[in-house]
């Protein structure tokens, strides 16, 4: 297979993806540029004289503050899932 058909099949496959061009993506990239506190689209400050240029990124020093303690909380213990016994003999089961 040379190169130019590898990129050919990718990108087919990458155009067949879930999500990749409907209102969620959309909607992701929005989230993404208000985490980041990029200077465009909605968050672009008005082209009006004499106002700051701007952007807020308290929400992403909001989250990136949260973030350790979430990771703690969720990261604290080696079993990711845990199954508890319902009945007598499935101790084994569980483990």
């Amino acid at each position: 297979m040379t190169d130019s058909q590898l990129c050919a099949v990718i990108d087919y496959e990458r155009s067949q993806g879930i999500g990749i061009d409907d209102e969620l993506s959309a909607d992701r990239a929005k989230a993404d540029a208000f985490y980041i506190g990029y200077a465009t689209g909605v968050l672009a400050p008005p082209d009006v004289d004499g106002r700051s240029k701007v952007v807020s990124k308290q929400l992403m020093e909001v989250v990136e503050w949260a973030m350790p303690s979430l990771m703690r909380m969720f990261c604290a213990d080696d079993d990711i899932i845990r199954f508890e016994p319902s009945c007598r003999g499935d101790e084994q089961v569980c483990k």
